[in-house]
């Protein structure tokens, strides 16, 4: 018998390398401590959602593995197809969001002022994607150190200088970015605009699934598979709480750049520590971080497409390959739409504004696509009762019907919100404009699946040889 592999500690460990990202962290430091609610909800409504149902779905087709495989037994080709689209282009937009907050993270090592050029951002963004692009091609992988170090450098060691150092700085005596009155804990439901942020935190917490593929590689995964979720939930929750918390103590939300805040704090408490010599040092980590990430990603979501080629469901122009095996079209194409994503920094009047919209339009697809995952955990379990599961969802029918309720609410209200200009944003553009770009965008980006089910053809369906000869 094949010896499991996998501890509950790895797969900790995967999910936190996934998900957790300085990038993210400045979202809800404007809500002060209001953003403990925040975090509640994208955690219960959505985080743990998502983790639960990918682990059954993974564990009942442990063979095919994938989020394109379970959409193919629960939805057809079609479906399945427009959801391996949603995730690869998500992922498109989300890596530009990486590399403009990599941007940022130079600048402040290289020369402050420049994090507030726009031509500095889309120029940086544009040189590194198709430097990972170039690479990718020639079919190099970036090990499994290099990107653990990145982890290591680029996020974890920042991050815990700047949950460390916020909290010296709080019980220092300095000025508050927040108020730390208790009628702060609930969050201001006067308007849906205060609420915007919301679909951003969801869309930061995306990517728990990934550790489901790995759950047949576990002992005793109906034990320990929840036990891994629940320790990578409250490490994850914990260390975004706390940068969180130490960006709105640090910086008023007034003066927070979205792209950037993380640095901003950062610098902030290594000059009240009298570490200022450190600043510089850290951005590049953080730098580093984010390249390497880049690089490491980049590849994974064209091969997915990729993948999908035998269903007839991919462009011929799309299914080619290099010499090195390397789907060149498709990785090209991700490098053009990422450079177009990057010249919307060239045309909005703040690099917070375009990276919020790139956000938003972000969120509306990875969310639409969560849609079908959690519509699928009950249609799955109907459709093959007797399939052998090493996990499933605890209590049953009702338990699966309680978990896909409350990530479809979570995703619905969350599409919902993406739309809606935030608060602090006021000023920068309309609420009508922002939402006319936000709906284009996603319309823009999500559409091609239904371009190429229209058009497709016979001969479309790839075989053996002609992936050969591709």
């Amino acid at each position: 018998m094949e010896k499991k592999s996998l501890s509950v500690l790895a797969l900790v460990l995967v999910n936190v390398a996934a998900i957790l990202s300085l990038r993210n962290l400045p979202l809800l430091s404007p809500y002060g401590l209001g953003m403990l609610f925040f975090y509640a909800v994208a955690a219960f409504g959505f985080f743990i959602p998502v983790a639960l149902i990918s682990a059954e779905l993974a564990a009942s087709m442990p063979e095919e593995g994938g989020f394109y495989a379970w959409m193919r037994a629960a939805f057809g080709d079609r479906i399945a197809f427009l959801c391996v689209w949603l995730s690869l282009i998500t992922t498109v937009t989300a890596l530009t969001m990486t590399l403009v907050f990599t941007a940022a993270a130079l600048a402040h090592a290289i020369h402050p002022a420049l994090a507030d050029s726009r031509c500095f951002s889309c120029g940086a963004v544009v040189l590194l994607t198709w430097s990972a692009t170039l690479v990718s091609l020639m079919g190099m992988r970036i090990s499994a150190l290099v990107t653990g170090l990145a982890t290591v450098l680029g996020t974890c060691v920042p991050g815990l200088f700047i949950a460390v150092l916020g909290v010296i700085w709080l019980f220092s005596g300095r000025p508050l970015g927040l108020s730390l009155s208790a009628a702060n804990l609930i969050p201001d439901f006067s308007s849906f605009a205060n609420l915007s942020f919301l679909a951003g935190v969801f869309f930061a917490f995306a990517g728990m699934e990934m550790s489901a593929y790995h759950v047949k590689d576990v002992a005793d995964p109906a034990r320990s598979y929840p036990r891994a979720i629940l320790y990578s939930t409250l490490l994850i929750l914990a260390l975004s709480l706390l940068g969180s918390l130490a960006i709105a103590i640090v910086i008023p939300s007034g003066e927070l750049h979205l792209e950037a805040g993380a640095v901003q704090a950062l610098t902030a408490l290594l000059r009240q520590a009298h570490l200022a010599w450190l600043a510089p040092v850290l951005d590049l980590c953080i730098a580093f971080g984010g390249v390497a990430f880049t690089f490491a990603w980049i590849a994974g979501p064209a091969r997915g497409l990729h993948a999908t080629r035998g269903t007839g469901s991919l462009p011929p122009l799309l299914q080619r390959t290099n010499g090195r095996g390397m789907p060149s079209a498709i990785l090209i194409g991700q490098a053009a739409v990422v450079t177009l994503c990057s010249l919307l920094f060239l045309l909005v009047p703040s690099i917070s504004l375009g990276f919020w919209l790139l956000n938003a339009i972000s969120a509306v697809l990875m969310l639409a696509m969560y849609l079908f995952l959690f519509l699928a955990g009950p249609i799955l379990r109907a459709k093959f009762p007797g399939a052998a599961r090493s996990y499933r969802i605890p209590g049953g029918r009702l338990g699966m019907g309680i978990v896909a309720i409350a990530g479809l609410a979570s995703a619905a209200f969350g599409l919902a919100i993406a739309f809606v200009l935030p608060v602090e944003l006021a000023g920068t553009i309309s609420p009508g404009r922002f939402t006319a770009i936000v709906l284009a965008g996603s319309l823009l980006l999500g559409s091609p699946p239904f371009l190429f089910h229209a058009l497709r053809r016979p001969e479309w369906k790839a075989t053996p040889a002609q992936d050969q000869e591709s």
